[in-house]
């Protein structure tokens, strides 16, 4: 994997420049490297990015450690906060947790999965970060992305390179280097169908990150409800998206429109629940920009933040959009779906030490 790696990142950068040996000595690097969980199989993705700067070496693995206050330390900090090797590592296990089709795939195969669910989150969280900061041509590439125009990315990265602040240029080129070895990922052994839906849904994800931010900035307002705004706030955890690469478990005769149909909405109402518990679990974080905080914005009860009668209120509101969604599944006797749910939920419980019928009795006594 990482002789592959390596050499998509030089073709790459050899392709967009001809001034090869004084270029490539000035490139700046990023790499990811971790042992799966479970199988101890080494994951390493390199990624070289044209940053024309002095050469900025970031990485995340176990062993990655920057001086304070080094370039290296400000460009981490700026583009993925306090999230580190051990977030990585451990939020990778618990999406991954989730995942319900198991098969005896080669190797390569489970590589792949694994190297395009580390993909989804760094790019999830880089643009949830790089929105945050807001760096002038950040709508060019969100919008190259979100549009699926990957006839456009070489452009792109042209017009990135000239950005002045090199956090936001290396974020920025990070991103849209990301976008194209997942893209490089699918384009082998993936079906067609399976790829547009991985692809639509990660567009999805990016579109969520920016109106998430929107109706977060207008949450005053009234102009959103909560059931609209958990359509973008859902898309935080990419489950939908981890699920989706999860079935390439199966055998590419039984990727269909009804498989991937179903992947969807599991991974739909998955989302949702795990949105209610971890925002009920983070209600101490009143700056959060949770679903949560959002709802008590709405009722004008930010004053009532901690009181177990405005926490049940957010619980019931809810499983009112949950549970009508259960209940078809139930008329229409969709075992599979309940059952996978189910084990899901059971993995979002005991991730958050959370028992929603513990906070239902509470109700009673109040």
């Amino acid at each position: 994997a990482e002789a592959y790696m390596k050499a998509h990142g030089l073709y790459h950068q050899m392709r967009i420049r001809n001034d090869e040996t004084e270029q490539m000595q000035a490139m700046s690097t990023f790499t990811f490297k971790m042992r799966l969980p479970k199988t101890d199989e080494l994951l390493q993705i390199n990624v070289t990015l044209d940053t024309q700067s002095s050469p900025i070496h970031l990485s995340f693995s176990s062993d990655s450690k920057y001086a304070p206050g080094s370039i290296e330390d400000k460009i981490k900090l700026a583009l993925f906060g306090d999230k580190d090797f051990e977030w990585m590592s451990s939020f990778l296990g618990f999406v991954t947790s989730f995942s319900v089709y198991k098969s005896k795939n080669p190797r390569d195969v489970r590589l792949k999965e694994s190297r395009l669910s580390v993909i989804a989150i760094m790019m999830n969280l880089l643009t949830k970060n790089l929105i945050d900061l807001n760096p002038a041509n950040l709508d060019l590439a969100l919008d190259m992305i979100v549009q699926q125009k990957d006839s456009r990315i070489d452009e792109i990265e042209r017009i990135i390179s000239k950005e002045s602040e090199l956090d936001l240029k290396y974020g920025m080129l990070l991103l849209l280097e990301l976008y194209r070895i997942m893209n490089f990922s699918l384009a082998k052994g993936v079906t067609p169908l399976l790829r547009k839906a991985i692809k639509d849904e990660f567009s999805a994800i990016v579109e969520a990150q920016r109106k998430s931010k929107f109706a977060w900035a207008n949450r005053g307002t009234g102009q959103t409800s909560l059931k609209e705004f958990l359509r973008f706030r859902q898309k935080k955890y990419s489950v939908t998206l981890i699920q989706l690469i999860n079935c390439m478990e199966h055998n590419d005769s039984d990727i269909s429109g009804e498989l991937i149909e179903k992947t969807k909405n599991l991974g739909n109402v998955t989302e949702l629940y795990a949105t209610m518990v971890r925002d009920l679990r983070k209600t101490e974080m009143t700056s959060d920009e949770s679903s949560y905080a959002f709802l008590n914005f709405l009722n004008g009860t930010m004053d009532k933040y901690q009181n177990a009668d405005v926490k049940i209120a957010y619980a019931t509101e809810m499983m009112n959009i949950i549970e009508p969604i259960l209940n078809s599944w139930k008329r229409e006797k969709q075992e599979e779906l309940l059952g996978f749910f189910d084990f899901a939920k059971r993995q979002l419980d005991g991730h958050y030490k959370f028992n929603l019928g513990d906070l239902m009795v509470s109700k009673a006594k109040l």
